[in-house]
């Protein structure tokens, strides 16, 4: 049988008010978003992923929201500011589930994982910048960090911003590290293995971190996705890097569109497609990969409006 729909008013490239080509006249596009549920403006939010993910929640927290992935007081410096250096962002989506399952205890932190780095020991499941520490303040660290993530669960609303395939492991853990190995770490001490996630792989952690936090979460938890429209800085493939960027935005933006027509939880919230179609002199600073604060609250603006109601 087929069932006749009424044309939406933004479904063509070129002809009409509401065409792409109209739309770039005014510089920065916002693309027409029809949640899929609607969040009380009281929920509490953790967002979790890419550098873009401290954009967004810098923004909500400016605007009102309950961010509980913000921790200014919190005596672990990296946790603290986190919001400002992003020491905890996760880029491939395998760090993340990683960082869920420790928190929950369901993995368990592998101290032998650790890298001898002089006296200290360096962390390589964290932030190249991360600090070098002694043994024991490490593995005090890695607690507070479970605690942090473990908020997750607790969170009405998860923000899940995805950034990369490229990812490197440890062969010595068989884990994923959340990006290329620190410089002071030579070769000749760990070295690691490094890969290109296919979509396949993609999908099947991402359908586990949703589980992960559908089955643990409370009972009316919602997640919502995004796609880091940040470019990476480099690749480490063969590839030129706007071939290798593409790949890897691609992959991901196609796994989140199957998932989110293979689940009622998740939505997909279309800054990538915003930013990335936007004219770049609006949308982008200097560097054309990091995205203008102006078009941030554009896009954030669109999604206070559409994703939550008013409080009463």
């Amino acid at each position: 049988m087929i069932i006749k729909t009424k044309p939406s008013p933004f479904s063509k490239w070129e002809k009409g008010s509401g065409s792409f080509i109209n739309r770039l006249k005014e510089g920065i596009i916002l693309p027409d978003w029809q949640p899929r549920f609607i969040m009380p403006k009281d929920s509490s939010i953790f967002t979790i992923g890419s550098c873009f993910a401290r954009n967004i929640e810098i923004d909500l927290h400016q605007m009102g929201f309950d961010v509980t992935s913000i921790d200014r007081n919190h005596p672990q410096p990296e946790i603290s500011s986190n919001v400002t250096l992003g020491l905890l962002n996760k880029y491939n989506p395998v760090s993340i589930l990683q960082e869920l399952e420790w928190s929950l205890k369901l993995r368990n932190f592998p101290e032998h994982g650790l890298i001898q780095y002089h006296d200290k020991v360096i962390d390589p499941y964290l932030h190249e910048e991360a600090p070098p520490t002694s043994k024991k303040e490490a593995l005090e660290r890695r607690a507070s960090i479970a605690g942090y993530f473990k908020k997750a669960f607790d969170a009405d609303l998860v923000i899940i911003t995805l950034g990369l395939i490229e990812t490197w492991f440890d062969p010595l853990t068989k884990l994923a590290l959340n990006g290329a190995l620190s410089k002071r770490v030579s070769p000749e001490i760990r070295s690691m293995g490094f890969k290109q996630l296919q979509h396949h792989e993609c999908k099947t952690v991402m359908h586990s971190i949703c589980h992960l936090l559908q089955k643990y979460g409370n009972k009316d938890k919602k997640i919502i996705t995004t796609l880091s429209p940040v470019a990476m800085k480099r690749t480490f493939s063969k590839n030129d890097i706007l071939i290798a960027n593409c790949q890897s935005k691609s992959t991901l933006r196609s796994v989140i569109g199957e998932i989110i027509t293979e689940r009622q939880d998740i939505d997909y919230f279309p800054a990538f497609e915003a930013v990335t179609l936007s004219d770049p002199a609006c949308a982008y600073k200097k560097n054309q990969r990091e995205v203008s604060e102006q078009m941030v609250q554009h896009v954030m603006h669109l999604f206070k409006q559409k994703a939550f109601t008013p409080l009463n």
